[in-house]
Protein backbone atom coordinates (compact mmCIF):
# COMPACT_ATOMS: atom_id res chain seq x y z
CA UNK A 1 0.00 0.00 0.00
CA UNK A 2 1.11 3.46 -0.97
CA UNK A 3 2.55 5.48 2.45
CA UNK A 4 0.34 8.50 3.21
CA UNK A 5 0.48 10.44 5.69
CA UNK A 6 -2.98 11.67 8.03
CA UNK A 7 -3.37 15.22 8.70
CA UNK A 8 -5.80 17.65 10.93
CA UNK A 9 -5.59 20.78 12.98
CA UNK A 10 -6.59 18.89 16.00
CA UNK A 11 -6.46 15.02 16.99
CA UNK A 12 -10.57 14.65 16.10
CA UNK A 13 -10.03 15.58 12.47
CA UNK A 14 -6.88 13.20 12.50
CA UNK A 15 -9.15 10.51 13.76
CA UNK A 16 -11.91 11.88 10.78
CA UNK A 17 -9.68 11.09 8.03
CA UNK A 18 -8.01 7.98 8.87
CA UNK A 19 -11.64 6.81 9.85
CA UNK A 20 -12.61 7.88 6.04
CA UNK A 21 -9.26 6.61 4.38
CA UNK A 22 -10.20 2.72 6.59
CA UNK A 23 -14.00 2.84 5.45
CA UNK A 24 -13.12 3.52 1.54
CA UNK A 25 -9.87 1.04 2.27
CA UNK A 26 -12.51 -1.68 3.21
CA UNK A 27 -15.30 -0.74 0.80
CA UNK A 28 -12.64 -1.08 -2.16
CA UNK A 29 -11.57 -4.93 -1.47
CA UNK A 30 -12.82 -6.65 -5.04
CA UNK A 31 -11.83 -10.19 -4.51
CA UNK A 32 -10.70 -12.25 -1.00
CA UNK A 33 -9.08 -15.62 -1.74
CA UNK A 34 -6.98 -17.91 0.72
CA UNK A 35 -3.49 -18.87 -0.56
CA UNK A 36 -0.34 -20.39 0.90
CA UNK A 37 3.07 -18.08 0.68
CA UNK A 38 6.83 -19.42 0.36
CA UNK A 39 9.75 -18.58 0.18
CA UNK A 40 12.62 -21.03 -0.56
CA UNK A 41 16.47 -20.63 -0.86
CA UNK A 42 19.07 -22.73 -1.51
CA UNK A 43 22.78 -22.04 -2.57
CA UNK A 44 25.04 -25.19 -2.76
CA UNK A 45 27.42 -27.20 -5.23
CA UNK A 46 26.67 -30.55 -5.67
CA UNK A 47 29.72 -32.80 -6.64
CA UNK A 48 29.73 -36.28 -8.13
CA UNK A 49 29.34 -37.70 -12.21
CA UNK A 50 27.43 -34.22 -12.73
CA UNK A 51 28.34 -31.18 -11.02
CA UNK A 52 25.55 -28.52 -10.18
CA UNK A 53 25.48 -25.50 -8.41
CA UNK A 54 21.76 -24.73 -7.37
CA UNK A 55 21.47 -20.82 -6.44
CA UNK A 56 17.92 -19.74 -6.27
CA UNK A 57 19.18 -15.75 -6.28
CA UNK A 58 20.14 -13.86 -9.18
CA UNK A 59 23.29 -14.30 -9.96
CA UNK A 60 24.09 -10.23 -10.28
CA UNK A 61 26.65 -7.81 -9.30
CA UNK A 62 25.93 -7.02 -5.34
CA UNK A 63 25.10 -10.90 -5.30
CA UNK A 64 27.44 -13.32 -4.29
CA UNK A 65 27.93 -17.01 -4.30
CA UNK A 66 28.40 -18.94 -0.70
CA UNK A 67 32.26 -19.83 -0.06
CA UNK A 68 31.28 -23.83 0.01
CA UNK A 69 29.34 -25.78 2.47
CA UNK A 70 25.02 -26.11 1.96
CA UNK A 71 22.69 -22.93 2.85
CA UNK A 72 18.97 -23.32 2.75
CA UNK A 73 16.05 -21.18 3.33
CA UNK A 74 12.38 -21.95 3.51
CA UNK A 75 9.57 -20.12 4.87
CA UNK A 76 5.64 -20.72 4.22
CA UNK A 77 2.40 -19.37 6.30
CA UNK A 78 -1.57 -19.17 4.79
CA UNK A 79 -3.06 -15.79 4.35
CA UNK A 80 -5.83 -14.43 3.01
CA UNK A 81 -4.96 -12.55 -0.24
CA UNK A 82 -6.54 -9.41 -0.85
CA UNK A 83 -6.94 -7.47 -4.58
CA UNK A 84 -8.16 -3.65 -4.05
CA UNK A 85 -8.64 -1.23 -6.44
CA UNK A 86 -8.30 2.18 -4.76
CA UNK A 87 -9.95 5.65 -6.34
CA UNK A 88 -8.29 6.00 -9.50
CA UNK A 89 -8.26 2.37 -10.51
CA UNK A 90 -4.68 1.59 -9.57
CA UNK A 91 -4.61 -1.97 -7.72
CA UNK A 92 -2.92 -3.11 -4.85
CA UNK A 93 -2.57 -6.93 -3.16
CA UNK A 94 -2.03 -7.88 -0.10
CA UNK A 95 -1.55 -11.03 2.25
CA UNK A 96 -2.61 -10.97 5.83
CA UNK A 97 -1.37 -14.08 7.56
CA UNK A 98 -4.17 -16.16 9.23
CA UNK A 99 -4.59 -19.20 11.71
CA UNK A 100 -2.60 -22.21 10.06
CA UNK A 101 -1.34 -25.77 10.87
CA UNK A 102 2.29 -24.95 9.45
CA UNK A 103 5.46 -24.83 12.13
CA UNK A 104 6.07 -22.20 13.58
CA UNK A 105 10.27 -23.00 13.02
CA UNK A 106 9.09 -22.02 9.00
CA UNK A 107 6.46 -19.37 9.33
CA UNK A 108 7.86 -15.61 9.01
CA UNK A 109 7.59 -13.26 11.49
CA UNK A 110 5.58 -10.90 9.85
CA UNK A 111 1.61 -10.96 9.65
CA UNK A 112 1.02 -8.59 6.18
CA UNK A 113 2.89 -8.97 2.71
CA UNK A 114 2.76 -6.92 0.24
CA UNK A 115 2.87 -7.60 -3.68
CA UNK A 116 6.38 -6.17 -4.45
CA UNK A 117 7.71 -8.53 -1.67
CA UNK A 118 9.66 -11.81 -3.50
CA UNK A 119 7.64 -14.56 -2.38
CA UNK A 120 5.99 -17.56 -3.91
CA UNK A 121 2.32 -18.37 -4.17
CA UNK A 122 0.00 -21.33 -4.56
CA UNK A 123 -3.71 -21.47 -4.25
CA UNK A 124 -4.70 -22.78 -0.51
CA UNK A 125 -5.78 -26.48 -0.54
CA UNK A 126 -6.11 -28.73 2.67
CA UNK A 127 -3.11 -30.88 1.09
CA UNK A 128 -1.18 -27.99 0.08
CA UNK A 129 -0.83 -26.86 3.54
CA UNK A 130 -0.08 -30.63 4.99
CA UNK A 131 2.57 -30.53 2.37
CA UNK A 132 4.30 -27.32 4.15
CA UNK A 133 2.75 -28.74 7.70
CA UNK A 134 5.16 -32.30 6.81
CA UNK A 135 7.86 -30.16 5.16
CA UNK A 136 8.32 -28.30 8.44
CA UNK A 137 8.20 -31.26 10.35
CA UNK A 138 10.37 -32.83 8.33
CA UNK A 139 13.11 -30.09 8.62
CA UNK A 140 12.81 -29.76 12.45
CA UNK A 141 13.33 -33.34 12.91
CA UNK A 142 16.62 -32.74 10.21
CA UNK A 143 17.92 -29.71 12.25
CA UNK A 144 17.47 -31.60 15.72
CA UNK A 145 19.48 -34.61 14.54
CA UNK A 146 22.23 -32.43 12.90
CA UNK A 147 22.61 -30.96 16.09
CA UNK A 148 22.61 -34.01 18.58
CA UNK A 149 25.32 -35.21 16.05
CA UNK A 150 27.50 -32.44 15.43
CA UNK A 151 27.26 -31.04 18.92
CA UNK A 152 30.57 -32.02 19.98
CA UNK A 153 33.58 -33.45 18.34
CA UNK A 154 32.57 -36.53 20.90
CA UNK A 155 29.10 -36.86 19.39
CA UNK A 156 30.54 -37.21 15.83
CA UNK A 157 33.08 -39.39 16.69
CA UNK A 158 30.52 -41.59 18.62
CA UNK A 159 27.49 -41.63 15.72
CA UNK A 160 30.60 -42.15 12.68
CA UNK A 161 31.70 -45.01 14.58
CA UNK A 162 28.08 -46.09 15.39
CA UNK A 163 27.73 -46.46 11.57
CA UNK A 164 24.23 -44.58 11.79
CA UNK A 165 22.90 -42.68 8.76
CA UNK A 166 21.79 -39.35 9.00
CA UNK A 167 18.53 -39.83 6.92
CA UNK A 168 17.10 -43.17 6.17
CA UNK A 169 17.65 -45.99 7.18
Amino acid sequence: MPDKEVEGDTETDVIKVFDTAVKLYEGSITETTKVILYNYEVDAYIWGSQTVHFNSQDCDYGKTFSDGGITLSLWATVCEKSEVVIKGGKNYVTHKKVDNQIPESIQPDQDYFYSHETFQEIPWTQENEQFFVDTGLAFEQLVLKLNSVFDTTKAVTAFVESRQKLLGD
